[in-house]
């Protein structure tokens, strides 16, 4: 599949590492997407003395130096263009503290050793939700484009990580397991998938969640969940939000019979 982007639009990626063989591995994953121009650089420091004008970053850092995605997060967050650039993140650990320390900050994490092919597609698939929040691509069942009608109406982001373990955790509810599942399953076939651990995922979904009820649309969430969230927490649980937008599913495509 050859990826082009949306409308004719150039898409700029700087890459981050002060591993030659790293960057070149991760600019060479996406040698088989037209549109894409890639912007190497040792540090955050140094991209911002070159002066590029990016959309989205690829930090590979040390999982010590958390300050260094703090950095790049201030260097790019008074970007005025739109989209609004996003932070995909490569560390070599599997500490689930540091791990957890980042995800509520950027847009993707990859653990190493990381497949810089489904990295690069991942970046794509970001930018894609950015520039056309109701495409009709054919790679993208019609399941997961409904997903993403049903979460942009609540009010999610797509530049938080647990929007996309939404859309993929509920494909795979509302495909394969109907109504015979438990969010283990869920967070599991997630993880796998994205090459990241079910806890991980369990604590991206729950600050989506929390953001789209703080930030989202209230009319929208009224009438989709009503009176049945819990007064004190006044937000779902991950295992309510799956079960009632897995419910809606079930029965627009009944609806659609």
């Amino acid at each position: 599949m050859v990826w082009l982007a949306k409308g004719g639009m150039i898409l700029r990626i700087a890459v981050i590492s002060d591993n030659t063989e790293q960057r070149n591995g991760i600019v060479g994953a996406f040698s088989f997407a037209k549109d894409v121009v890639c912007f190497e650089a040792n540090n955050v420091e140094s991209l911002n003395e070159q002066k590029r004008e990016v959309d989205f970053v690829v930090l590979a850092v040390d999982p010590d130096n958390i300050a260094e995605i703090e950095r790049a997060g201030m260097l790019f967050s008074e970007r005025a263009a739109q989209p609004p650039l996003s932070l995909c993140v490569v560390m070599n650990t599997q500490s689930e503290e540091t791990l957890l320390r980042v995800c509520d900050t950027v847009s993707l994490v990859f653990v190493q050793p990381a497949d810089y092919v489904l990295l690069a597609k991942s970046v794509l698939n970001a930018w894609d939700n950015y520039a056309d929040a109701n495409r009709t691509d054919t790679d993208m069942g019609s399941t997961a484009r409904e997903i993403e009608r049903l979460l942009q109406r609540l009010g999610f982001h797509s530049k938080h990580l647990g929007y996309g373990y939404l859309i993929e955790g509920l494909e795979y509810v509302s495909c394969y397991k109907k109504l015979g599942f438990t969010m283990t399953d869920v967070y599991t076939f997630v993880a796998q998938r994205r090459n990241t651990r079910p806890k991980l995922v369990e604590r991206c979904i729950r600050h989506a969640i929390e953001r789209a009820w703080l930030e989202g649309n209230i009319d929208a969430q009224w009438e989709m969940f009503g009176d049945t969230l819990n007064k004190q927490r006044g937000k779902p649980t991950n295992l309510q939000f799956v079960k009632t937008l897995n419910n809606r599913l079930l029965f627009m495509n009944t609806e659609s019979k």
